[in-house]
């Protein structure tokens, strides 16, 4: 949290490390499969946490509705497509139509995340404005969620980000949905988030726990904020829960929470 916040970003929440749940022999020795984690262990410590996150990024600008966000990171496997799911499942649960669009062109991940099949997507809408939203949309499981795949890859994704077709889809968009949320590719890695950042009403920064290097991140904020990026703040995940301070402090927490609900009921 000291290094967010001393690199000038909101610090949002936490996301605890997964697999270290599983090795405690509880009953989150089930969450296999962290990207889902909302979905399939509403109750668990983990999507408690998501759902601070969702609450923070909420109230963090109450007169400005945030109906479209990105989530990107500083660099590879550091988190940003389970934080994006996880978020966006969190907002749909609670009511709000939701779309998670796959803008990562170069290697898109959330079809597999829903066991769906990349071949159609963002990329026909961008190419052909006469193809409505809903015939490239897929539905999931869960209530108000929608999911908008990367579709065919293209040669030039930046370009293609940068394009009117990107923007009017976007707007076709938000005419069907309540809140967008955009799984953008690293942004240390290639100029792709720079060009989506400055297109939504904000961005999220996935900072993950003993990997996530210090300059690393602060060469991802540089670059965002130098093109006007709104950063809405930074989220720590993978925090190992059995260290000292917040990991520990919010696994007890929401293990008591649970407790506590589990003897009500």
């Amino acid at each position: 949290q000291a290094d967010l916040e001393h690199a000038g970003l909101h610090f949002l929440g936490l996301v605890p490390a997964m697999n270290e749940m599983r090795r405690k022999g509880t009953k989150h020795d089930l969450i296999e499969n962290p990207d889902r984690c909302v979905i399939d262990f509403p109750t668990s410590a983990a999507a408690e946490c998501v759902r601070t996150i969702r609450t923070n990024l909420l109230f963090m600008s109450p007169d400005n509705k945030l109906r479209t966000m990105m989530v990107t990171s500083a660099g590879p496997r550091e988190g940003k497509t389970c934080t994006c799911v996880n978020i966006a499942a969190t907002m749909a649960l609670s009511g709000s139509r939701t779309l998670v669009i796959d803008s990562d062109l170069r290697r898109p991940r959330i079809h597999k995340v829903f066991g769906m099949r990349n071949v159609k997507g963002l990329t026909n809408l961008v190419m052909d404005a006469e193809l409505p939203v809903s015939s490239m949309a897929q539905t999931t499981e869960v209530p108000n969620l929608d999911i908008l795949c990367a579709g065919p890859l293209p040669p030039n994704p930046s370009e293609l980000l940068h394009t009117r077709g990107f923007s009017n889809t976007l707007s076709r968009a938000l005419e069907e949905y309540d809140r967008i949320i955009l799984d953008s590719p690293p942004v240390g890695a290639v100029t792709d988030a720079q060009v989506l950042g400055q297109q939504v009403d904000g961005c999220v920064l996935v900072v993950s726990a003993m990997q996530t290097r210090r300059f690393m991140m602060a060469k991802a904020i540089k670059l965002l904020r130098d093109v006007n990026v709104n950063l809405l703040g930074g989220l720590l995940n993978n925090l190992s829960v059995g260290t000292e301070g917040y990991g520990q402090y919010y696994y007890t927490y929401y293990r008591q929470s649970e407790a506590e609900s589990g003897s009500s009921s």
